[in-house]
């Protein structure tokens, strides 16, 4: 479920953004038409035993960056969330851009109305996406002059209201500062064109990518970390079982990773601390790539607490600034964008973390890694938290039972030919499961008497038909011994998209598959029952038949 409102944290949380999701020519030359990172990602296999791959979106679905509908689900997901904004990847080459429909659009429209900036992806563009170096596909010629023509390109974005700022000045992010041959000068010269056209200033950062570190000796203001690089911590390969024959990249352990980044000692310089939700680039590399296994939206979350926390500490408001990789690099596993395995739960991390309130997994979790000689006591110590909390979902969901037996005590079970339904036209279509009966959760033979309640949920499905929240269906009761129907309204249809991908439908088709009712029974005759789901659609009644026979018993 969503938060209820945007929080507004002192802290900004900036995630870096990828706009790769789009068909461009140049992609379509070099892999082929249409070509997007989506058929690698969902082409993903696990490569040992607990890998998970592949990682498949659900919220936002296999979007298209050209429709601005995407862009616009993207970043309210996001503010939902507590990220203040995006920075987006600025592929610019001696002039020449690629990738840049999604950034133009967002320039040119307005929308979405989110803030942003961009980091300049300054290195030769080359076969990497499939895992091979060798091949430079456009390259990145470096020397003052042309480089000094990319501040031209920018200066509209920076003009941008939405655009990020630090001290009223552009924040500009560089992420190989040691390709450039004279960066000092660069920025000096960047900084001039900016004052010029009105601004105070440029924030220049620099990557702490490749080995570099300080940035006041290249020209800058700050660095930013950019996970994985400069992770401290050695391969695990040979823990994991039923690793794959020829596999020749590395596996690291994510926990291990995340508390050699939370231990490192301050800077001398401004540094912008970088988490990220994993890390995976299987689906681009194959049998060559790195992956940090184990991570959470627990250890996650743990390790951005930290590095709120160290920005609080360290740096003044208007630089508190703590960053994210990545917003959607799914072709990385690093994504923050909800997936089939864990939902939301790497984005509620953030608003935790902002307003400094935590779950017990997470508190649990990071006991866990900092504390490896105490860890049979603090598992035994999960196990009572576990319980405890199973018994608070029992509790709360008990609670919610009774509460909306009380809202809708007035349902109850009518005759058919008193119903809406009774001069529609019947149609049997589709397929019903009902998985629970009041307590019951199996079996098809289900108990209950005439003054009782008879509580449902399950799901059904109407090949070929959109159904919403508000489509109008009931449950059907049919008399295995009369002639005798009765119908109660459906209370509620709720999103099944378990059921949804099951059976591979488009979201449309099946994606309020869900129900979830209750009705007294006042009126039912005693008898065994075939339960039935009805549909109103336009002028006609669709049946769905679930194996649930209900005996009515006498009291």
């Amino acid at each position: 479920m969503a938060p209820s409102a945007p929080i507004q944290p002192d802290v900004r949380l900036i995630a870096f953004y990828l706009p790769q999701f789009h068909p461009i020519p140049e992609n379509d030359e070099w892999w082929g038409r249409g070509f997007t990172e989506w058929p690698g990602v969902a082409a993903a296999r696990p490569l040992f035993r607990g890998h998970y791959q592949p990682h498949l979106p659900t919220d936002l679905g296999f979007y298209d960056l050209r429709l601005p509908e995407a862009r616009v689900a993207q970043a309210e997901l996001a503010r939902q969330y507590g990220i203040h904004g995006f920075c987006y990847h600025y592929y610019w080459f001696s002039g020449r851009r690629i990738l840049q429909r999604p950034l133009d659009e967002v320039l040119r429209s307005g929308e979405p109305d989110f803030p942003f900036c961009v980091c300049w992806a300054n290195e030769p563009w080359s076969r990497r996406w499939d895992g091979t170096d060798s091949e430079v596909l456009i390259p990145q010629e470096h020397n003052l002059q042309i480089d000094h023509a990319l501040i031209l390109d920018l200066l509209p974005l920076f003009a941008d209201p939405r655009y990020i700022k630090v001290d009223g000045k552009p924040l500009l992010i560089i992420y190989r500062i040691a390709l450039l041959p004279d960066p000092q000068a660069l920025f000096a010269a960047w900084r001039e064109v900016a004052q010029q056209h009105g601004l105070p200033g440029l924030h220049i950062c620099m990557t702490e990518a490749f080995g570099q570190a300080d940035p006041f000796s290249h020209g800058c203001d700050a660095s930013v970390q950019f996970p994985p690089h400069q992770l401290v911590t050695g391969p695990i390969n040979d823990t994991v079982q039923d690793l794959s024959s020829g596999y020749s990249g590395s596996l690291y352990d994510y926990a291990t990773a995340m508390l050699a980044d939370i231990v490192t000692m301050p800077t001398d310089y401004p540094r912008y601390r970088c988490v990220m939700p994993g890390w995976d680039n299987t689906p681009r590399r194959g049998l060559g790539g790195n992956v940090f296994h184990g991570s959470t939206p627990e250890l996650y979350e743990l390790w951005l607490r930290e590095a709120i926390a160290f920005t609080k500490r360290r740096l003044p408001t208007e630089q508190q600034l703590v960053f994210v990789n990545a917003w959607n690099e799914w072709g990385e596993g690093a994504h923050l964008e909800p997936d089939m395995r864990f939902g939301r739960q790497y984005l509620e991390a953030p608003r935790r973390a902002l307003v400094g309130l935590s779950e017990w997994q997470t508190v649990m979790q990071g006991a866990k890694a900092r504390l490896p000689d105490a860890r049979a006591d603090l598992e035994t110590l999960e196990g009572y938290l576990r319980a405890f909390d199973t018994s608070l979902q029992y509790l709360s969901e008990k609670y919610l039972s009774l509460e909306e037996q009380k809202i809708n005590w007035q349902s109850s079970f009518v005759s058919f030919s008193e119903s809406v339904l009774a001069p529609l036209e019947l149609q049997h279509k589709g397929s019903c499961n009902i998985e629970r009966i009041n307590q019951y959760t199996d079996g098809d033979l289900i108990w209950v008497h005439p003054a009782g309640h008879l509580q449902i949920s399950g799901w059904s499905l109407i090949d070929g038909q959109d159904i919403t929240a508000d489509t109008e269906s009931f449950l059907t009761l049919i008399s295995k011994d009369s002639d005798e129907k009765f119908t109660a309204r459906v209370l509620q249809r709720v999103p099944r998209l378990d059921v949804t991908e099951y059976y591979n439908l488009r979201k449309e088709e099946g994606f309020w598959s869900g129900i979830r009712s209750s009705a007294r029974l006042d009126g039912v005759c005693p008898g065994r029952y075939a339960l039935g789901i009805d549909t109103r659609i336009g002028s006609a009644c669709l049946r769905t038949m679930s194996t649930k026979v209900i005996v009515v018993a006498p009291q």
